[in-house]
């Protein structure tokens, strides 16, 4: 199964570079000046006024769609090539398999890349070796990653900590401690891979693993790093460990804004209120507002008895502060609901340029819980005509709308239950 596909394995022929009308000094200089200035169209004009660029602009060009998020449009230009006969370096499938990561390509997509690269000699590189497991990682493919590192002639710590980290987004715990513990044989983990646990930690409720990697890191002398102290304090946080948040925080010497962060989100799932204020407090002294702090307040204000004008002055402040993504703006239009002010739920919702099924959700959801019936089947049709599916938690509350307005009769009720629950999910019952 994990054999590489061969499809992309032949003999390239590479080609020599012609003179054209720029150098390709010059040229690598202007694509890399362009790709730091975030400036893809000077990079692809610089790029295409080349007559045979060679294989240094060829994965520049690639790179800089990489970096500058256009991965599939790199990989279309690894194609072409490839169909050019150009030569390949050491750093060509490091580039593409980044772009191969960034798409979560599929198998196949991985499998050719990592033939071609053997073929053409490239097996026993670190470097690539270490983004070809993180690609396979990345298309769910950890058994094909490990083969990859079981055949390395040479394995660094970076190796390790990414084999660790596939193991774990594939919601295999076992096998990642099973490589950590491995690992300690021959590397000290450094805070990269302790954070790469922790986080694990998270998206497996990994609890007592977690307090064993506290414990580690103490040892280990990391608790140094900001991120590491960070990270220990998300994982006791996410896991609602009210007792080793409180003793973990107290423990730092200082907190930075993303330990604030943290702490407000935490404070405020707990209904702590009080504790939400004053670290908000805190947090507008210490610098730039960030949308997650606002979002967690705001939260916070909705589900415990917050009062409007403590809510416009949080909207006024975001305004104000340039944050208006999508997960705050739905937030907002949730507050206001939640106090009756439908209005300005409104409002929000009709200023938001793309919306969200979650956003949608919430504007249905605010018009049933403040009556308006009528609006909520509206905004309802209005998703189906749009291709958004509705959130079943949401279908008992759309049925009685529909018995309030006697709408059960003309066949309303038959579209919800088929748009909430066939989608995906099977037939109600």
């Amino acid at each position: 199964m994990c054999e590489p596909n061969l499809e992309w394995s032949g003999v390239l022929r590479p080609r020599p570079l012609s003179s054209g009308f720029q150098s390709p000094t010059v040229a690598s200089k202007l694509i890399s000046r362009y790709t730091e200035l975030k400036d893809l169209a000077g990079a692809a004009s610089v790029f295409a006024s080349l007559h045979e660029p060679n294989t240094v602009l060829w994965n520049l060009i690639i790179k800089a769609h990489v970096d500058l998020g256009t991965p599939r449009e790199g990989l279309v230009l690894y194609r072409r090539m490839r169909e050019s006969g150009i030569a390949h370096d050491l750093f060509t499938f490091p580039t593409v398999n980044r772009a191969v990561s960034a798409v979560n390509g599929d198998a196949t997509c991985a499998g050719m890349v990592h033939a071609a690269a053997m073929k053409m000699g490239f097996a026993s590189d670190i470097y690539f070796c270490n983004t070809m497991i993180d690609a396979y990682c990345k298309v769910r493919m950890a058994d094909c990653a490990a083969q990859v590192f079981d055949r390395m002639p040479h394995r660094d710590l970076v190796s390790w900590t990414i084999m660790i980290s596939g193991w774990l987004s594939g919601g295999n715990a076992a096998a990642a401690i099973g490589f950590f513990n491995a690992m300690r044989f021959e590397f000290v983990p450094n805070s990269v891979t302790m954070i790469t646990l922790l986080q694990g930690c998270c998206c497996l409720e990994s609890w007592s693993l977690g307090r064993q990697l506290h414990g580690l890191v103490m040892k280990s002398g990391l608790l140094w790093d900001a991120f590491v102290r960070n990270s220990v304090l998300r994982m006791y946080a996410r896991g609602g460990k009210f007792e080793e948040v409180e003793l973990f925080s107290n423990e730092l010497d200082e907190k930075d804004i993303v330990s604030v962060n943290i702490l407000i989100s935490f404070y405020s799932s707990q209904g702590d209120a009080e504790r939400v204020a004053i670290l908000f407090n805190d947090v507008q002294q210490r610098g730039p507002l960030e949308a997650e702090t606002v979002c967690s307040v705001i939260t916070s204000l909705a589900n415990h008895g917050g009062n409007l004008t403590e809510g416009e002055k949080l909207h006024c402040l975001a305004l104000k502060s340039g944050l208006c993504d999508f997960v705050l703006r739905t937030s907002l239009l949730d507050f206001y609901s939640k106090l009756g002010q439908l209005g300005y739920s409104v409002k929000i919702f009709a200023e938001i340029p793309h919306i969200s099924s979650i956003t949608w959700n919430a504007m249905m959801s605010s018009f049933i819980a403040n009556g308006h019936f009528v609006e909520a089947i509206g905004i309802f049709h209005k998703m189906q005509s749009l291709g958004v599916e509705p959130g079943p938690e949401i279908f008992g509350s759309l049925i009685g709308a529909c018995s309030y307005i006697g709408a059960l009769q003309s066949g309303t009720l038959k579209n919800l239950r088929s748009a909430c629950f066939s989608i995906r999910e099977g037939v109600v019952r």
